[in-house]
């Protein structure tokens, strides 16, 4: 079975590839999505392969 990305997905991938440091609650409070949900749709993106790791631009 195919996942598929719901809005609150891209709003999270939204912020990560903004500012990839921002913490949970950060992310949370800029989505207003609660901070589990939100921890646990990063897992989910994780898990998918969506997200990959995370970068550091100098």
């Amino acid at each position: 079975m195919k996942e598929t990305l719901d809005e609150k997905d891209l709003k999270i991938l939204e912020i990560l590839m903004e500012d990839s440091s921002l913490s949970t609650h950060k992310i949370s409070k800029k989505t207003l999505i609660p901070v589990t949900t939100v921890l646990n749709r990063i897992r989910k993106l994780k898990a998918l392969g969506v997200i990959t790791r995370y970068s550091l631009d100098i």
